[in-house]
């Protein structure tokens, strides 16, 4: 299973851009007009493409109900997972790993909890549970909190093929000065008990003090190495791409042939009511390890995966739960100079020579590239 982030986005852009089976092509008309993707995962698995939560892409509620939370998605995933192998029965039976991206980090050990603990309830009814194998995370968004914090020494000290700092001198000093308060105010506020008042203010004054700045600095937050204005990431997400895929899934014949409601508005390649719904709830809040932690228990193996030209690489590279800290979060992109605050620099480990670097802990492995 794929799944995109957002949260609120499709994972049509997995399907038609990333590691689908095609790719659409550039003067496309009719519902052919797509060409074989020779990097497609297809060659080695079977993978079907999710949009959720409900209202994302084409996807729809009988009744308009609104998904603000992962775990209230993860009870609907859970659901649709078990019908589909009571579906396709051919598949019953068979390995079955969840994969996803960005938002995915929060989204996936959620999901995957659910359907580990639905298993229990197929058995009771006499059906056959989902043989759940592992989790596949990429430049994932797993921990709110270190993710926030690592904006700072991400976008102030050169890593991987950078070669110059995201930031300037003086905003680099502003944010230095913010990263304490902001710690302060969300481990208060947001985890060691949450307020949603205060979380919120929280939330707020670290997203104008330390994730703004990047957005001044148009860069793309996939890859800091390319320039990308705040225009083009509102439009594109940088990625002219999004826009070809949106167009061609709201051909006529496309929308019939995928069955699509009559009444269904236009294709949104990330629908801005989910990623509010979500954004009220505070979702992205949660401490997500506490999953990671019961999955690896219970023998769940999980990967995670990180570009060192992708925004949110630092926190990546300290993923892991509080009990492997120390195993797993050896791992920074080289060239790294001494960052600012020691508290989020990971000790140095050896080149990386062209190759992903690999830390495995148990069930648990990172992977670098």
């Amino acid at each position: 299973m794929w799944i995109n982030g957002g949260p609120g986005c499709s994972s049509s852009m997995g399907l038609l851009m990333e590691l689908g089976p095609c790719s659409v092509k550039d003067d496309f008309k009719t519902i052919n007009d797509t060409k074989v993707n020779p990097y497609s995962w297809n060659n080695k698995a079977n993978i079907f493409f999710l949009d959720e939560p409900v209202n994302v892409g084409f996807s729809q509620a009988k009744h308009g109900q609104v998904v603000a939370t992962a775990e209230e998605a993860g009870e609907d995933v859970a659901a649709f997972i078990s019908i589909f192998f009571d579906t396709f029965k051919e598949f019953k039976g068979r390995e079955f790993h969840m994969a996803g991206e960005s938002y995915g980090g929060r989204y996936l050990p959620i999901f995957a909890s659910a359907v580990y603990d639905q298993n229990k309830e197929l058995v009771k009814a006499g059906k056959e549970p989902v043989n759940l194998q592992s989790v596949l995370i990429g430049n994932g968004i797993t921990d709110w909190y270190g993710t926030t914090l690592s904006y700072f020494p991400y976008q102030c000290t050169i890593n991987g093929n950078m070669t110059e700092t995201v930031q300037s001198i003086s905003e680099c000093v502003q944010m230095a000065e913010a990263v304490p308060k902001c710690a302060k105010m969300s481990k208060e506020s947001c985890i060691d008990t949450h307020d949603p008042t205060n979380c919120g203010i929280a939330e707020l004054f670290c997203q104008l003090t330390l994730g703004a700045s990047f957005q001044r600095a148009n860069k793309n937050p996939y890859d800091v190495t390319k320039s990308c204005s705040p225009e083009e990431l509102e439009d594109s997400l940088c990625y002219p791409e999004t826009k070809k895929i949106k167009y061609y899934l709201d051909l006529p014949d496309v929308r019939a042939r995928l069955g699509v409601d009559k009444a269904k508005g236009p294709f949104e390649s990330c629908d801005s009511g989910v990623g509010y719904a979500f954004a009220a709830a505070q979702d992205n809040a949660g401490q997500t390890w506490l999953y990671v932690s019961e999955l690896l228990e219970r023998g769940i193996r999980i990967l995670n995966v990180s570009r060192c030209v992708d925004w949110w690489q630092l926190a990546n590279s300290r993923f892991s739960t509080p009990v492997l800290m120390t195993s797993v979060s050896d791992t920074p992109c080289p060239p790294h100079p001494a960052i600012l605050t020691p508290s989020l620099q990971p000790p140095r480990a050896g080149a990386v020579d062209g190759r992903p670097r690999v830390v495995r802990q148990g069930g648990l492995q990172r992977c670098q590239v």
